[in-house]
């Protein structure tokens, strides 16, 4: 393994997400939110019952509401610990399977 890909191997804490949904369906609350799969970083919206991404209510919606990190940065963390979540769920699968 390259000494660039071993300085990216240590374990992360988990973040919080520090924004909280508003109780009023008229406020609209934005930030941060990120999807492990994709390890992308986005900007996301959410109300008191809907969410969705951008910066604003324009496009498509969910139904329900959303926890939010204030900053990209805060998000960019928080994937970090989700990606190494699910690689330590897969290398503990490996594992097991070594033994017959």
């Amino acid at each position: 393994m390259s000494e660039d890909v071993k300085k990216y191997f240590y374990w992360s804490d988990p973040l919080e997400r520090d924004l909280v949904p508003p109780k009023s369906w008229d406020v609209m609350v934005t930030g941060w939110d990120f999807n492990a799969y994709t390890g992308d970083v986005f900007q996301a919206w959410t109300t008191a019952g809907l969410d969705g991404t951008g910066s604003s209510r324009k496009g498509s919606a969910s139904a329900g509401k959303r926890f939010l990190f204030s900053t990209a940065e805060k998000a960019r963390e928080a994937l970090r610990h989700e990606v190494c979540v699910i690689a330590a769920k897969k290398l503990r699968d490996v594992e097991k399977k070594k033994r017959f």
